[in-house]
């Protein structure tokens, strides 16, 4: 029981939605047996974790219903019935806080009773409410649309017989501005996902009905619609040859407006703007580290990194990693310092050791270095894979020969054995060690033709892990 689906659903409840539920359940409009809410408030003794074995079915059975032989069917049914208003509180409870939605609803609840007094009340209050609302540009301009739309048949069952006196009210214009601006929106993000697919997993879809949208699109909309602008911008990333400029047209725009975009609007603008970075880092044009790192920055100040409360891991590890390569030393043991507390608990200390072992390495305190990699528990795979790479470059340049033979045999037995590693990522891990090798053995025999031979093949080849190191080091030997 203790992982079936509704103790799955109420432990993912907050406590508050938990008492709300038992106040759901004893309404008699939605539930009528008294044994459904008996079970669920033998439940909710063991909320949130839901482990002890008191919750099997037959421990239960006997609790609420003691002397009565088991009839394990019959308990199947409670069950599911309290699964399903579950499911339905939630759908109510979703319902009642999206007050735009629920004002709709109940615009066209007293538009089927023609209840005609209060409506006009009620579009005004919508109207206000819209204004004041965060929510993003898509929904903004789908609420917008179905409010000048539903207003006309409002005008013309409040006018029957009259229509010459609300023609002058009815802005069919605007209902189709917002609508085409829905329309234009929701494709956009729908394409630009699409793409970024398309990169990361190397497929191919079928994109012909975005082109066409895309090529159809009234730019004339951009100047009310600015959001609007944005994202045709992004797509246009995708796009090779006079990309840049779109880049930094988004810039510009969001230099203007980034303080009045919903966060989730932000969240995948800020998202498309480092992707298209990484893609001109990865083809060679440098500066757009820069770009990137001031990216991270304002995602910083606008608290984007914020995910279910909590800075994720990756994106933590990553801006250290390129604050380094950036030489921003200062500001970036203040940052790993400052946002510690802003991971997740779990990953918290592990994701803090490794960062401080990378700080430590690039200020070239080798030994602090490896101190901090000492206190980590492997406990995620790309973190061992990472803490491996570092420790070897560790035993590089300190000259610890016997450690890094060992640990370097040590890692190729860990990359051939383990089978989690999707193909991408072996392949950067893989290079890694291939030339890595090739290094410390031309090293050792001074051989500086084989290293410049060695320097060219890396830089024929991008699909490397800290590629710029090796080159670095091959360098220091020519």
């Amino acid at each position: 029981m203790h992982n079936n689906s509704l103790i799955k659903l109420l432990r993912s409840f907050s406590p508050k939605e938990i008492s709300d539920f038992k106040e759901f359940l004893n309404s008699p409009y939605f539930n009528k047996k008294k044994s459904v809410i008996d079970l669920f408030v033998y439940i909710k003794k063991y909320y949130p974790d839901f482990t002890d074995n008191a919750l099997s079915k037959k421990n239960m059975h006997e609790n609420l219903f003691p002397g009565k032989v088991y009839n394990d069917s019959n308990f199947r049914v409670l069950i599911h019935n309290l699964h399903e208003l579950a499911k339905k509180f939630i759908t109510y409870n979703d319902f009642g806080n999206n007050r735009i939605e629920f004002d709709f609803r109940q615009f066209l609840g007293l538009m089927s009773k023609k209840q005609f007094g209060y409506l006009d009340k009620l579009i005004n209050k919508l109207t206000g409410d819209l204004e004041n609302a965060k929510i993003i540009a898509e929904e903004y301009n789908f609420y917008r649309f179905r409010l000048k739309y539903e207003n006309i048949f409002f005008l013309a069952e409040s006018h029957v017989g009259q229509f010459e006196n609300f023609l002058d009210k009815a802005d069919f214009e605007k209902v189709f501005y917002y609508l085409s601006s829905y329309y234009y929106l929701k494709s956009m993000r729908l394409y630009i996902n699409v793409l970024n697919l398309q990169l990361i997993y190397n497929k191919k879809f079928n994109t012909d009905h975005f082109i066409k949208m895309v090529s159809l699109i009234d730019k004339n909309i951009f100047k009310d619609n600015p959001v609007t602008e944005i994202y045709y911008c992004i797509i246009e990333l995708f796009n090779q040859g006079e990309e840049e400029k779109y880049y930094f047209r988004i810039k510009e725009i969001l230099k203007h407006l980034k303080d009045s975009l919903h966060f989730d609007d932000l969240c995948e603008i800020y998202i498309n703007l480092t992707n298209y970075c990484n893609r001109k880092i990865t083809s060679g044009i440098t500066m757009f580290k820069n770009e990137k790192f001031e990216l991270y920055k304002e995602e910083n100040e606008l608290k984007l990194y914020v995910v279910n409360g909590f800075m994720h891991p990756v994106y933590y590890k990553n801006l250290v990693i390129l604050a380094l390569s950036l030489d921003e030393y200062e500001w970036v043991k203040e940052f790993i310092v400052t946002y510690k507390n802003d991971l997740p608990d779990e990953s918290k200390n592990n994701i803090y050791m490794y960062c401080m072992a990378l700080y430590e390495f690039d200020m070239k305190q080798f030994e602090k270095s490896l101190e901090f990699l000492s206190k980590i528990k492997y406990d995620e795979l790309y973190l061992k894979y990472d803490s491996k790479i570092l420790q070897l470059m560790i035993y590089y340049e300190t000259g610890a020969e016997e450690s890094l033979i060992s640990s370097l045999e040590a890692y190729r037995h860990f990359l051939s054995n383990n089978k989690l590693l999707p193909e991408n990522k072996k392949e950067l891990y893989t290079n890694f060690y291939k030339f890595f090798n090739k290094l410390f053995i031309y090293r050792s025999k001074q051989n500086k033709f084989e290293l410049e031979r060695l320097k060219l093949s890396i830089n024929n080849d991008i699909k490397i892990y800290n590629k710029d190191w090796i080159i670095r080091k091959i360098d220091e030997l020519i």
